[in-house]
């Protein structure tokens, strides 16, 4: 799995880290804990050991970033992510949870990160910190299912067509 740019990242992937839930912001001994982390379990390439859906299955995240963008990841049972910003499709791609608690995710196109997510306040609100130390706050919103693919219209029959005007008798 290869690294995103924090920035890129934080903009893709708001919604997704709020899955998790999580609470206060971490303080140093937490970001160079997770820094340290980053990599721990995977040979250091990033690879997902061990891919685990739930709890995330079926939630949706959502933060509001430095420019007010508003943020929406939603993670669907099948182990893939869709990133919205401000009502607009920005990325899709596959997540695993890590057996270290980390949310992984793997663009379609692009690179991917790993994010820890701490436990959310009373409020509601959790932070996500990513492999660079990044942090952003997320908090769970209402899941939208992907849309059902449109099944094929039916060709139109072709008056000219045999099969479709038999001769009458």
């Amino acid at each position: 799995m290869m690294h995103l740019s924090a920035r890129f990242f934080l903009l893709a992937a708001f919604p997704a880290l709020w899955l998790m839930g999580c609470a206060a912001a971490p303080s140093d001994a937490n970001d160079t804990a997770a820094k340290d982390a980053a990599g721990a379990g995977d040979g250091g390439n990033g690879a997902v050991q061990n891919p685990s859906p739930a709890p995330m299955a079926a939630t949706g995240w959502l933060s509001i970033g430095g420019d007010g963008a508003v943020q929406t990841t939603f993670f669907d049972a099948d182990g893939r992510y869709r990133d919205w910003r401000n009502g607009a499709q920005l990325a899709s791609g596959n997540w695993a949870k890590r057996s270290d608690g980390r949310i992984c995710f793997e663009p379609d196109a692009g690179l991917g990160d790993c994010w820890k997510i701490d436990p959310p306040d009373k409020n509601g609100e959790a932070i996500a910190t990513d492999s660079e130390g990044k942090s952003i706050a997320i908090r769970q919103v209402t899941y939208i299912a992907p849309a059902e693919p449109a099944e094929p219209a039916a060709p139109d029959a072709s008056p000219d067509d045999p099969a479709d005007n038999p001769p009458a008798n």
